[in-house]
């Protein structure tokens, strides 16, 4: 297992100039057995036209977001954590459109390695998350709820999928290895490499 605690993570902070940054805010919520409940929106400020997407300083909010909820609930302070995004999005992943600009493989795998230690921390928070997939989660956004211990998927969802092969990539947080264990190594593939070549790019029930 990786100790992400021994990484430099701060080359990605000369990639945040132009991020529009997808941000977490928290709101607790009672829940009708007195337990406390942590909600999560993922939310960029702009309209569904813009979806949320995670980049260096989104992914660097995210998880002291994250952090700071695991504490309370070490804490006893909150029972579970769940997460959602603004109207009809989840997150559409990274942001594709900065990866010709990475300076260097080095900053490519620390990438991979901040989005690994971040979304893979909502399965070591010590209470349940759970991912309310409320519209469009592509990449990234598909693996949010797949580190969750639990995760819904709202039937009016545009597309919930794993497209990085049709970019010629793989699943990079998590995807490739949690979606066969979540639903067999059949239809994982189907979703990783058919789907995507066929521009399939929804999970049909």
């Amino acid at each position: 297992m990786t100790d992400y605690s021994s990484i430099d993570f701060s080359p990605l902070d000369a990639l945040t100039g132009d991020e529009v940054i997808t941000h977490s805010p928290v709101r607790d919520v009672r829940l009708p057995s007195g337990n406390v409940l942590a909600l999560v929106t993922l939310d960029n400020g702009r309209d569904h036209t813009r979806p949320n997407t995670l980049g260096p300083a989104t992914l660097a909010e995210l998880g002291e977001t994250l952090a700071t909820l695991k504490r309370r609930a070490a804490a006893g302070e909150i029972h579970a954590v769940a997460i959602t995004g603004k109207q009809y999005i989840l997150a559409a992943g990274a942001d594709l459109s900065d990866v010709a600009k990475l300076p260097s493989k080095d900053v490519a795998r620390l990438i991979a390695q901040r989005g690994h230690q971040v979304i893979g921390s909502l399965s070591e928070l010590g209470v349940p998350s759970f991912a309310f997939v409320n519209g469009l989660a592509l990449g990234g956004g598909l693996e949010i709820a797949l580190n969750s211990t639990y995760r819904t998927v709202d039937a009016s969802a545009a597309a919930v999928a794993l497209p990085e092969v049709f970019l010629g990539i793989i699943p990079g947080w998590g995807g490739a290895y949690l979606l066969p264990n979540l639903i067999g190594i059949e239809n994982a593939l189907e979703v990783v490499i058919s789907n995507p070549l066929r521009e399939e790019l929804r999970i049909t029930p």
